[in-house]
């Protein structure tokens, strides 16, 4: 590598760190069910049945990565085949496991004992979401007990939940 391009990666890494730090000022946690709050595309969805070629679902649920990275781990404890690139379904027994462990996982955040996990970000940025997480911990519960009510609502109607990476 010439000397340009690693100073080009290196700016680039401290222009992705900072704006880590600024969304950790800004973020903010909620579930989006209505698609006209949606800004942009770079979203999560978890669309109610199976993945037929076909985004951007009527009765879908949207989570930006920020919000996401809280329960991702839990998404791959139920489903080891979960990929945060594409598209992975999960059965009615996977989503009554998952919705237990969001059970859990509101009680660990009320009693400040839950620390977000992450195998696919750096641990400077789950640091900075850990801490972000002590500071939105009534939001953060929040999104958690809105997801929790949504995939058990889901689940009676449909027999899969698909969860749709970025």
């Amino acid at each position: 590598m010439n000397r340009w391009n690693y100073f080009d990666l290196k700016i680039q890494k401290n222009i992705i760190v900072d704006i880590h730090l600024i969304m950790e000022i800004t973020m903010e946690y909620e579930l989006i069910t209505d698609r006209v709050q949606l800004e942009g595309t770079y979203y999560f969805e978890f669309l109610p049945g199976k993945y037929e070629n076909k985004c951007w679902g009527e009765y879908s649920a949207y989570l930006t990565e920020d919000s996401l990275v809280l329960i991702e781990e839990l998404l791959i404890q139920v489903n080891p085949c979960y990929d945060h690139y594409s598209v992975t379904e999960f059965s009615s027994r996977q989503i009554n496991q998952f919705t237990e462990e969001l059970a859990k996982t509101i009680a660990k955040i009320e009693m400040d004992k839950y620390l977000i996990a992450s195998t696919i970000f750096s641990d400077d940025y789950i640091k900075k979401l850990n801490k972000n997480l002590r500071a939105k911990k009534n939001e953060v519960i929040e999104l958690v007990t809105d997801l929790k009510n949504w995939m058990e609502q889901m689940i009676q109607a449909y027999d899969t939940i698909t969860v749709i990476g970025i």
